[in-house]
């Protein structure tokens, strides 16, 4: 069975750690370093619709809610990866991926980036975990639709990237967007994973 929490309440849950509530940011808080790196799916999955909105419109107001969230708490701005942006589908290009934003950058160039956000490609996932990894930072969310596109695991791709490297401490946290039942497994495993 498929759940999916209704992205408006994952926008308030968000808001609510964002809080100065002590008991919820020990809980919540990131690592010591407190850099955050966001990794968005935006592949021409995206496109597809939840109810009467594309999902590439939900993750958009997932990101500015995040983005304010953190900003009214003492967190850095965070950082913004996307893969599957940038090479059109029919060239399944499985190393599209890219930083787009750096952790720490000024507000409107994170706005910029979000609302610039193409669904285009397929969804190199393992090689934007990969490469997301070697950022070194302490917390990262994934923000997605499904899985990898280029028959990776994922998961072990995930493990292994940080499993002995200097940020085998960073936590992975995912957030999908109606993933398809075959896909449910794959994200399940990453989330257990970080």
């Amino acid at each position: 069975q498929d759940f999916l929490i209704p992205i408006r309440f994952a926008l308030a849950i968000v808001l609510a750690l964002s809080l100065p509530e002590p008991a919820l940011l020990a809980a919540q808080a990131p690592a010591a370093d407190g850099r955050i790196e966001v990794i968005v799916d935006s592949s021409a999955d995206m496109r597809a619709p939840i109810g009467d909105t594309e999902r590439v419109a939900l993750a958009r107001e997932f990101l500015d809610a995040l983005h304010a969230g953190l900003a009214a708490g003492e967190t850095r701005a965070p950082g913004l990866r996307l893969y599957g942006s940038a090479s059109p589908r029919t060239r399944r290009d499985c190393s599209d991926t890219r930083l787009v934003v750096e952790p720490g950058a000024g507000a409107e160039r994170w706005a910029a980036a979000v609302r610039g956000i193409q669904p285009h490609g397929i969804a190199p996932l393992a090689t934007a975990l990969e490469a997301a990894a070697a950022d070194s930072v302490s917390t990262y969310v994934l923000l997605t639709e499904g899985g990898d596109d280029c028959r990776v695991d994922p998961c072990e791709v995930w493990r292994e990237a940080i499993g002995g490297g200097s940020n085998r401490a960073a936590r992975l946290h995912v957030v999908a967007l109606a993933p398809s039942t075959e896909n449910l497994e794959q994200l399940r495993c990453l989330s257990r994973a970080g």
